[in-house]
């Protein structure tokens, strides 16, 4: 049953970010995309809030940084 939840909120979670696609930039896409995958590693779990969020924002911007030529991502968007 947990895995059939967690499932769920996954789909429902993609579902919610495809519906923003059309409106977003590449970086954006990215980003939101790597917060999806933190909070699935449960990164920074143990720190408090906003301790947790501005340190993931931090490591999220250092993804985009470091992978700005692999996947084009126009300067102005990082």
């Amino acid at each position: 049953m947990k895995n059939t939840l967690m499932t769920l909120e996954l789909l429902l979670q993609i579902l919610g970010m495809y519906c923003y696609l059309e409106k977003m930039c590449i970086s954006e896409v990215l980003e939101e995309t790597y917060h999806f995958e933190q909070n699935l590693r449960k990164q920074n779990d143990d720190k408090g809030e906003p301790l947790r969020s501005i340190l993931n924002e931090i490591d999220a911007k250092e993804y985009l940084i470091n992978n700005s030529k692999k996947y084009k991502i126009p300067r102005n968007e990082i």
